[in-house]
């Protein structure tokens, strides 16, 4: 399935176009669930979302992994619990936090989840996200 996303997030436009930034985490979306093998293409608006023209879009790329997280606030701060294929939830360690937030952009976890606090407000705590990676470069059929 070929997948064709908004990339509006200024600071990563650059590092998803040259390759830099392999990683994007979206709200699931459970009629458009995104696969490992199908394809992924993001673009840009030259103005206002949804009302203008792309100016710019990226080839498809191969999706090499997929899978779902939520925010939970503990005691001890924030935490990410990662979903399995059957979906249960283990909790991640700060490590695989911190390395979840680079590969996405950020400095660290703490970087990254005040973003998505900034963008989904409260609304973070009650969303389920995909993590999607590709391989930058390689194309999967046409």
């Amino acid at each position: 399935m070929k997948h064709i996303l908004p990339l509006t997030y200024e600071p990563k436009i650059p590092d998803v176009c040259s390759g830099e930034c392999t990683q994007t985490i979206r709200p699931i979306s459970y009629t458009k669930p995104k696969n490992v093998g199908d394809q992924v293409m993001f673009h840009g608006w030259d103005e206002k979302p949804y009302r203008s023209k792309w100016n710019f879009r990226t080839p498809y790329w191969k999706i090499i992994e997929s899978f779902d997280i939520h925010f939970v606030e503990t005691s001890n701060g924030v935490v990410i619990r990662k979903a399995d294929k059957n979906l249960n939830f283990h909790t991640l360690s700060k490590t695989e936090m911190n390395k979840l937030a680079v590969l996405d952009g950020f400095k660290n976890i703490e970087k990254m989840f005040a973003e998505f606090h900034r963008m989904y407000g409260d609304d973070v705590w009650e969303k389920l996200f995909t993590v999607i990676r590709w391989e930058f470069g390689v194309k999967k059929g046409g």
